[in-house]
């Protein structure tokens, strides 16, 4: 008799002699068998598998996804979730009264705390005993280990053969948003390291690396109060200390933002493009495309709010707009007139975002260190400070594999064509040195000293470019020149981001953008509006409803 065979006779012998209960516990004997997940669990571990789904199913306040059960989503962002597993873990312990510390783990979504290896079976029961009746579930975590363990309800920690030997366990509930298209899990979890002292040596041993060692003394584990989040929470000393890696100044957001579809702006632009001087102007450079809204702007501050929560303050940058969802009071969120950063009114209003851009390091208050987002640009997924700056304050940029054409920027070119060509002939006269690879539609880490002297550096063509009131093939584009010239002043240094550009101007790519949302594995990705002759568009509405499937949860800067 195999595996699968012992185990449901086991099982069945042991409490489930109706036919539904045989039929259930055969389900999930021979489910754990293909899985391989045998090694883990006993008759013990498939009853109390079985309980569980009993325990859930008939629980209205839980939501299905597949086989899981789920807490609903709420309002809650992913840090929310993290939080939430912190203090599953937390109540269990404290129920117990079992001493636990925070660990600074390598994982920057989940929280870990450390407790003695010879508590380990006390640990187990606490949360069997505190969280039996809720879908909580547990799972064993090998050192280094990347395959899939089995996820078990947690009245199995005390049970699981697997559980009951592993050096770290991991502890969360599944989240599921309204929409089904959400769900957060163990990548959101609490994590229990069991830690071992050697009374003799003094030596304290972790069972997998941190941001420390995995090695340490009794004096580098001696308990200090911290916080997590925002509560008070002991940890070790040696977590207190600055870390050379650490990235530990502000970093401050900024967006510039149009609502072209307010019919005072476009008086406003309609009278100054017929109000204009006669220069050459390319075709496309204010073409009416450029203004369409989707919302594009709430979901961009909805995947900030999700993604990177470590940003101190984001500056939204409009002709005097403000959008109608937005709570312009709340403390995070400063609205920047054009007025505000613009020393010569008389250039007003300007439609062209060359100018605008080349004068956002003027915005009041904001800090050294910042990311410039267009409102297309998305963050995918969770990311840290680390993948926009060094730890010394430098900017990780990300050139693109394309090449820009050689040659004078001409009106007949397309207009990125002609930023490139007169970044290059700054760099060139600067420095001595060309420039060919594009720049990925990526957010842009800045540092403002650096464009106030590019600014001081080449005065001249900034001015020429702030006075342009729509795109013109001599302007520059601060943001992009600051790509080249950090660089060759040792002040930022390539590097990539997991990336993708869609353009949600032609129906073909729909397919590609329903992809990101279904695997969510890039960075960041950039929806660009370009339509293409002779190719269809997308349905009105397709690109929005994948962006609200996408972030389905309302963030803390929209009005109640």
């Amino acid at each position: 008799m195999g595996v699968f065979g012992k185990l449901t006779r086991s099982v069945v012998a042991g409490q489930e002699r109706s036919r539904g209960g045989v039929r259930q516990v055969y389900r999930v004997a021979r489910a754990l068998d293909r899985s391989g997940g045998v090694q883990e669990v006993n008759g013990g571990v498939a009853r109390e598998i079985v309980a569980a789904r009993r325990r859930f199913v008939l629980r209205e306040d839980l939501v299905r996804d597949g086989q899981r059960w789920c807490v609903p989503l709420g309002e809650k962002m992913p840090r929310d979730v993290t939080m939430a597993n912190f203090e599953i873990v937390d109540t269990a312990l404290k129920a117990a009264g079992i001493q636990a510390f925070s660990v600074r783990g390598l994982v920057s979504t989940k929280e870990v705390v450390a407790v003695d290896v010879k508590r380990r079976e006390e640990v187990l029961q606490a949360l069997a005993d505190t969280w039996r009746d809720e879908p909580v579930l547990i799972q064993a975590v090998l050192k280094g280990e990347r395959s899939r363990r089995l996820e078990l309800p947690v009245a199995a920690a005390a049970v699981s053969p697997g559980v009951a030997g592993a050096g770290v366990v991991r502890v969360w509930r599944y989240y599921r948003s309204a929409t089904g298209t959400l769900l957060l899990g163990p990548n959101f979890a609490c994590e229990i390291e069991f830690w071992s002292t050697d009374k003799k040596t003094r030596v304290v041993r972790a069972p997998r690396p941190n941001v420390a060692a995995d090695i340490l003394t009794t004096a580098d584990t001696e308990l200090v109060e911290s916080t997590v989040g925002d509560r008070p929470y002991p940890t070790a000393k040696v977590f207190t200390r600055r870390m050379l890696e650490d990235i530990t100044f502000p970093i401050d957001a900024v967006y510039t933002w149009v609502d072209g579809e307010d019919p005072v702006w476009r008086e406003k632009m309609l009278r100054a493009r017929a109000a204009a001087d006669g220069r050459e102007y390319h075709p496309l450079a204010h073409g009416d495309h450029r203004f369409v809204q989707r919302d594009e702007l709430k979901f961009s501050l909805r995947s900030v709010a999700m993604y990177a929560p470590w940003i101190r303050h984001i500056y939204l940058v409009t002709d005097n707009q403000c959008p109608d969802w937005l709570d312009r009071n709340h403390p995070k969120i400063t609205l920047v007139d054009h007025k505000d950063i613009f020393d010569d009114h008389s250039v007003l209003p300007v439609f062209n975002s060359n100018a605008i851009i080349s004068r956002l390091h003027h915005i009041p208050g904001l800090g050294e260190h910042y990311i410039f987002f267009n409102d297309d640009f998305f963050l995918g997924r969770p990311l840290t400070p680390s993948q926009f700056f060094t730890p010394h304050g430098m900017a990780l940029v990300s050139p693109s594999r394309n090449r820009r054409p050689f040659g004078a920027a001409a009106a007949s070119d397309e207009p990125h064509f002609n930023l490139s060509r007169n970044i290059r002939a700054l760099i060139q006269q600067e420095f001595g040195v060309t420039i060919s690879h594009a720049i990925k539609h990526t957010p842009y880490p800045q540092l403002r000293s650096v464009h106030e002297e590019m600014e001081a550096k080449f005065a001249e063509i900034y001015r020429a470019t702030v006075s342009s009131r729509f795109r013109h093939h001599e302007d520059i584009v601060a943001d992009q020149l600051f790509h080249y010239y950090a660089q060759a002043i040792g002040k930022a240094v390539p590097s990539q981001l997991r990336y993708d550009y869609v353009n949600i101007g032609v129906a073909a790519e729909m397919p590609r953008l329903r992809r990101l949302l279904n695997s969510r594995d890039k960075d960041v990705f950039c929806l660009n509006d370009a339509p293409e002759l002779g190719d269809s568009t997308p349905p009105e509405g397709a690109v929005r409803q994948i962006l609200a499937d996408y972030y389905p949860v309302p963030c803390e800067f929209e009005k109640r």
